[in-house]
């Protein structure tokens, strides 16, 4: 009998589960099996305008293509029980103490909407050789759709794949 509020606190964070797919910001960068263009693949809030090969601050390619899709994660359906341990003293003369288990039961449903956009695109590498020996010193720079209120751009610098 001692031991069965032990368990029934494990038995309770076993209720307590979250989701296991998110739908995160990622970016993957990968050299084409003929090695002769940059494929890139960016989830993002914002969609990819543009993506710039660069060596320092010369431009030697811009993106052929670009394609956007929406993403939609709707969150789950269902009821989540939260656990929370509380200790107190209480005072009345003489000094007691006291704790307790709670288990929040939510009277709704949890649900949300997450939306991001997935923007695919390729990059031709002008030069093969030049790559090869250059790719070190290479960056590509990507141009984010602006959400800013003041209209300034988002732009993130990238290094690129080595080839093989």
């Amino acid at each position: 009998m001692r031991f069965l509020p032990f368990f029934l606190l494990i038995f309770l964070s076993a209720c307590t589960s979250s989701s296991q797919y998110t739908l995160s910001p990622s970016v993957n960068i990968s050299l084409s099996s003929d090695q002769k263009s940059l494929l890139i693949r960016v989830v993002d809030e914002q969609p990819v305008l543009e993506a710039k090969l660069k060596n320092g601050s010369s431009i030697l390619q811009s993106s052929t293509t670009i394609q956007h899709q929406q993403l939609v994660y709707t969150g789950d359906r269902h009821f989540v029980p939260s656990i929370g341990v509380g200790v107190g003293a209480f005072t009345g003369g003489n000094v007691q103490f006291g704790g307790g288990v709670g288990v929040n039961v939510p009277l709704t449903e949890r649900s949300g909407q997450k939306s991001m956009v997935e923007s695919v695109l390729e990059i031709v590498i002008p030069n093969k050789v030049d790559y090869s020996k250059l790719w070190s010193r290479l960056t590509i720079e990507l141009v984010f759709g602006s959400n800013n209120p003041d209209g300034t751009v988002n732009k993130r610098q990238l290094s690129v794949p080595q080839p093989n």
